[in-house]
């Protein structure tokens, strides 16, 4: 998918070491040309559009969930049966930024947002403006807009289809521009940022923080926002019982934004795969994963009964690169160990850190037999706390804090080791069904998806 001003694959390797020489990749190398957008659909129009993400989703913790499942349930993820579906489609995609060939999120999901690749760091903006994110395009023409998500909702996935910012940190502008630009619903952490002060200036919305409260709001007509914790909600695992799950969160939404006869655009993002990912935290990003998924089925099922939904289901890039790596029973008994975990590692540390550090690894011994069924060795809990004496356990700076070491330890129980604790450059996964999804290539470049869902809405953009 080029064109005239994009460099051929050749030119780019024949430009490689004149990069290196000049000291890594030129900044914002590809924004300054228009880039290719993905071909019109040639079926029918979509009134919605469904974009869903399992942020930081590696292809290793796309194939585990996959396979726990099937030894759990019986059956595999959601995502992966949609395969079989006729009209759905598939494509490899692309996950770099504009400066470097490892995304952040906010580049990541800028270049749905706005269809250009953008700096890490930035969120829909280069050069000192602006380009127009999706949600703003869509309700200039009618739609309703939402966002729900599981991280806080002003954190860079959710921002990227709402908000333009140069630096992601700006949650407070973030937060600001979200109630200012209109989503009709906004579903997920950060109560930090959407303050009382913030929310009073706009009356005309619901505020819920429970929920049993976001239950009670489902049928209530206008504008919702539910901010149910400070900062991220819960990890799956760690859950309580006050905050909603993801699907509950994302059916919410459909059902109040589908009454525009319009139609709507909405993202939902499963953010904490993403967040075991950086903590080397297998059972985080599992049971996260699978609760996306659980999301996944729900959405499949409300738009198989309608002909005007785009749905797209992706990743913005992998994290970690985690993966089964042990052969024989062990292999099967990693699996079952993790699906038999009552709490992410995670929350077991966050604990046990509110131990004097003396008695710290009695702690985290009897805690990770408690919730994660495994017996640590003198030797593995003795490495854990390597980091806390200034030692390295790894020689990658990028896996060396004690978080590294309690992944690393685990894997010898669970099976499953990780690369680093930084995201990846692998390309990923992205599925599509309803219409529009037709255009969809079996190779594509991340910012091509802003094109196919306007394209597919025939939505006017600047």
């Amino acid at each position: 998918m080029t064109d005239k001003t994009t460099p051929s694959r050749r030119d780019v390797l024949a430009a490689g070491v004149g990069l290196l020489a000049a000291g890594g990749l030129a900044q914002a190398g590809s924004i300054a040309t228009d880039p290719p957008r993905a071909a019109p659909s040639r079926g029918a129009r979509a009134k919605n559009v469904i974009f869903m993400v399992a942020d930081g989703m590696s292809i290793g913790t796309f194939s585990l969930a996959d396979i726990a499942l099937q030894q759990r349930d019986g059956r595999g993820l959601a995502w992966a049966s949609l395969w079989d579906r006729p009209g759905t489609h598939r494509s490899m995609m692309s996950t770099r930024s504009a400066d470097s060939l490892v995304t952040d999120s906010a580049a990541a999901g800028s270049s749905w947002g706005c269809g250009k690749r953008i700096n890490n760091g930035s969120i829909c903006w280069h050069d000192g403006h602006e380009i127009e994110p999706i949600l703003v395009s869509a309700r200039r023409a009618g739609k309703s807009t939402g966002l729900v998500t599981t991280a806080r909702i002003t954190h860079a996935t959710p921002a990227s289809f709402i908000a333009g910012v140069p630096k992601r940190s700006m949650e407070d502008e973030i937060a600001r521009q979200i109630l200012e630009r209109g989503v009709d619903v906004a579903l997920g952490g950060g109560a930090v940022f959407v303050t009382p002060d913030l929310l009073a200036e706009h009356p005309g919305v619901a505020v819920v923080r429970t929920a049993e409260q976001l239950r009670a709001a489902s049928s209530t007509p206008g504008r919702l926002v539910g901010v149910f914790t400070d900062s991220h909600m819960s990890y799956e695992l760690d859950r309580p019982e006050t905050e909603p799950h993801l699907k509950e969160m994302a059916m919410t939404a459909i059902e109040r934004l589908a009454a525009n006869p319009a139609g709507f655009v909405l993202q939902i993002e499963g953010a904490r795969v993403d967040h075991g990912g950086h903590a080397n935290d297998f059972p985080a990003s599992l049971f996260d994963m699978i609760a996306f998924d659980e999301t996944v089925a729900a959405v499949a099922d409300w738009a198989s009964q309608r002909d005007d939904t785009l749905v797209i289901v992706t990743t913005d890039h992998g994290t970690g690169g985690p993966d089964l790596s042990v052969y024989g029973r062990q292999s099967f008994r990693g699996l079952q160990t993790l699906l038999g975990v009552r709490h992410t590692l995670s929350w077991v540390l966050e604990h046990v850190r509110e131990t004097p550090a003396d008695d710290q690894p009695a702690r985290l011994a009897r805690m990770i037999n408690e919730h994660c069924g495994v017996t640590l060795s003198d030797d593995e809990i003795a490495w854990v706390f390597r980091p806390a004496r200034g030692e390295r356990v790894n020689g990658f700076n990028g896996a060396t804090s004690i978080v590294s070491a309690l992944g690393a330890v685990m894997a010898n129980h669970f099976g499953v080791g990780y690369v680093s604790t930084n995201h990846t450059a692998e390309r990923v996964e992205a599925t599509a069904f309803g219409p529009g999804a037709d255009a969809l290539p079996t190779r594509i470049e991340n910012y091509e998806l802003h094109g196919l869902m306007t394209a597919a809405l025939a939505l006017p953009t600047g």
